[in-house]
């Protein structure tokens, strides 16, 4: 019996599982005899594009529903091995550790941010890569007003400014605002000589135009050396 196996559960690897199971249904294949599961390494298809958002409710869904609507196996667990020659590979997750046979394997297991070797960046900073380092910031942000008052409490360095960067900055000054942040300043860091360099000439103008409506200083050309508890 074939079984075809997909790696990840971001946007490319649930497509490719529900692709394949369109595919299965128009020929007219049962699912028991062309299983096909999709492994996770935890219950939700998290909406990763939207982890600048102030309100996080909405961005990770449970994967088991949307899959048994069609047909699909859910596996939770990480992939901590791939057997190609054997066509296995080995999951630990919450159940522990087990071997999957496979015919076809879709390996969409997504992305990890690159933490550069900058002193102090790992221990001082954060980030929206994931559903909980979003989570991790949003605390953040919410237990700031009950610090000693200060610029360094009331400023917020991003570093970045491609999509993520720039979203995460407009969002910033209501959301400081909101938590209790009188006067917040927002400062969008880049080593290029333009925000939004990969953009192209017309979508910087309206980003540009957007973000000094917004209050958000802009420092390009320049590039972060150190963090620590007080500042950049």
């Amino acid at each position: 019996m074939d079984r075809i196996i997909v790696v990840g559960g971001g946007f490319a690897g649930l497509w490719s599982a529900i692709g394949a199971a369109r595919r299965r249904a128009e020929a007219g294949i049962a699912p028991q005899d062309l299983p096909i599961a999709l492994v996770n390494r935890d219950p939700y298809h998290g909406i990763r594009v939207r982890n600048y958002e102030a309100d996080l409710g909405g961005v990770r869904l449970p994967l088991r529903p949307l899959l048994e609507t069609a047909g699909i196996e859910f596996i939770e667990g990480a992939v901590a091995d791939i057997d190609a020659p054997a066509r296995t590979i080995v999951v630990e997750g919450p159940d522990g550790r087990g071997a999957h046979a496979y015919d076809r394997l879709v390996l969409a297991a997504g992305s990890a941010l690159p933490m550069p070797p900058i002193p102090g960046l790992a221990e001082h900073s954060h980030n929206i890569d994931t559903y909980g380092a979003a989570d991790r910031l949003n605390r953040h942000i919410a237990g700031l007003v009950g610090r000693r008052d200060g610029p360094a409490r009331d400023t917020a360095a991003v570093i970045g400014a491609g999509l993520t960067g720039v979203e995460i900055a407009c969002e910033l000054p209501d959301r400081l605002r909101a938590a209790g942040i009188a006067r917040p300043r927002v400062v969008l860091v880049d080593r290029n000589p333009h925000i939004g360099s990969d953009m192209g000439a017309e979508a910087r103008g309206v980003i540009g135009t957007a973000l000094a409506d917004l209050g958000v200083e802009t420092l390009t050309g320049a590039s972060v050396a150190a963090v620590d508890g007080d500042g950049i």
